[in-house]
């Protein structure tokens, strides 16, 4: 084993390690924490309030706001008569469970989308990628998906082809550096940006008298689209930044893990008249919370 892969093992089994343990660490403060407050009233209420105060915003941040699914629609105006349903980063794995998922599932076609996008990362330390993702079988509309980070490399042990069976048998099809002609539009699917397997060079095979739409997973990717006209009038779906996932004013732009400024979710403005647009995301990582921030399902109507 190389110097480095020896490093991301270390790293990544830390990391495990790091989230089993708060996940249930968790579940052991929720059950001490009044006990706690009610022993600290006894010696000083007004501390006591504050510790209930910070309980509550415990309590909503790890239990209620994640498994609450926003949807939200953003209409492009493009007139094509397409619905697309945008999710990303699931993260399906030691945080969330396949019943969170289901409940994605049925949001998504009730809405009735023309097609449904993933933009990277659905597993996070999961120890069965097929129950875990499973639920992604449900969906009524055709289903494309991106890789991201956390599904090329978990806990040091490459996973990029258990990820890709599991969504596969799941009836999701995988673009890695390929281009799918739809009815109304070209799909193109890039490579992990971090894996270095974003190919740009894709591009060349668009149509000119076809919308095109890039799925990528991290939103660095739009960085390189510069010096050429096959740029040009695209529209680009990410996800990756979780959009902070617990966002306290201004500390929440610390953990984006992204070169460029893509500090929220929603839409941006690219050079040569193209858009991107960012998901926040559906799970989490690093901790099992979300605050002023819920998993979100994007529609977008062209």
């Amino acid at each position: 084993m190389s110097t480095k892969s020896t490093r991301n093992f270390c790293y990544n089994y830390i990391m495990y390690i790091f989230a089993e343990s708060i996940y249930w660490g968790s579940l052991v403060f929720t059950l001490l924490a009044p006990f706690a407050i009610f022993g600290l009233y006894k010696k000083s209420p007004r501390a006591a309030y504050l510790a209930i105060l910070f309980f509550l915003v415990f309590l909503w941040a790890r239990f209620i706001e994640p498994q609450w699914i926003r949807v939200k629609e953003i209409d492009l105006q493009k007139e094509l008569g397409v619905k697309i349903a945008l999710i990303s980063d699931t993260h399906m794995g030691v945080y969330k469970n396949p019943s969170f998922l289901k409940r994605a599932v049925s949001k998504i076609n009730a809405f009735e989308p023309d097609v449904v996008l993933i933009a990277g990362d659905s597993l996070y330390f999961s120890k069965d990628p097929e129950k875990d993702l499973g639920a992604l079988s449900g969906l009524n509309a055709p289903t494309f998906a991106v890789l991201g980070n956390h599904d090329v490399e978990q806990s040091g042990k490459y996973i990029k082809d258990k990820t890709k069976d599991a969504l596969e048998k799941a009836g999701v099809k995988i673009l890695e550096n390929e281009v799918v002609d739809l009815e109304k539009f070209q799909l193109f699917g890039l490579g992990e940006l971090w894996e270095e397997k974003s190919d740009l060079e894709i591009l060349q095979k668009r149509s000119a008298d076809k919308q095109s739409i890039v799925l990528i997973h991290n939103p660095d990717a739009v960085l390189n689209f510069t010096g050429s006209d096959k740029f040009k009038n695209l529209l680009v779906l990410a996800g990756h930044t979780h959009c902070g996932q617990i966002r306290i004013p201004i500390l929440y732009r610390f953990v984006i893990p992204t070169k460029g400024n893509f500090p929220r979710g929603g839409v941006y403005k690219l050079p040569q008249n193209s858009k991107l647009i960012v998901s926040c995301g559906l799970g989490e990582i690093g901790l099992p919370a979300r605050l002023f921030n819920p998993p979100e399902i994007i529609l977008i109507n062209l």
